[in-house]
C-alpha cells in the first residue's frame, strides 16, 4: 500500500491509498489517540474517541469507486504532483473526483474552483463523458 504524507486542515483531510483493506489500514494507523473510525462506508481515522467524521482523515483507495453506483473509480496515485513535504493530487484528478461524487459540498467546492478560474467550459473536451452533463449543470448554474 502506498500513501502519500498529508497535512491535516481545520476539516480533516483526505489520502488516496494504492490497494489494501480496511483492516489492514485499522492495524497501520491506530494508536490510542489516533485510532480507524466507525464503518460507515468510507475507512477514517479518528483523534481520539470524542473526534467526529467531519474532523477524520478519510481515505479512499485509488482506482476503485468509493460507491458503487459512481460512474468512475478514484485517480491512480500517479495523478499527484510533488509539493514540498508531500504529494498532493492534479487538479484535474481532483476536479473527476468532486464531479464523480457530485454531492452537495462537492458541488460547492467545484463552483468555488468555476468562480476563480481554474475550472470552465474549455475543460468539457477532456472529461469522460458521463461526467460532461455534471460539469455542464454547474457551468450552467452557477448560484446553484
Amino acid at each position: 500500500m502506498v500513501v502519500a504524507p498529508l497535512r491535516r486542515g481545520p476539516h480533516g483531510a483526505d489520502c488516496a491509498p494504492w490497494g489494501g483493506t480496511s483492516g489492514r489500514l485499522a492495524a497501520l494507523g491506530a494508536t490510542p489517540d489516533f485510532h480507524h473510525g466507525p464503518p460507515t462506508g468510507t475507512d477514517m481515522f479518528l483523534d481520539g474517541p470524542a473526534a467526529k467524521p467531519r474532523d477524520a482523515v478519510h481515505v479512499v483507495f485509488a482506482n476503485e469507486k468509493v460507491k458503487a453506483h459512481e460512474p468512475l473509480p478514484n485517480p491512480d496515485v500517479s495523478e499527484a504532483e510533488e509539493a514540498d513535504l508531500f504529494r498532493v493530487i492534479s487538479l484535474e484528478a481532483l476536479v473527476r473526483i468532486k464531479l464523480t461524487a457530485f454531492r452537495d459540498k462537492d458541488r460547492t467546492h467545484l463552483r468555488d474552483l468555476i468562480d476563480v478560474g481554474l475550472v470552465g467550459a474549455d475543460w468539457l473536451p477532456n472529461l469522460p463523458p458521463s461526467l460532461v452533463g455534471r460539469l455542464r449543470q454547474l457551468l450552467d448554474t452557477p448560484e446553484g
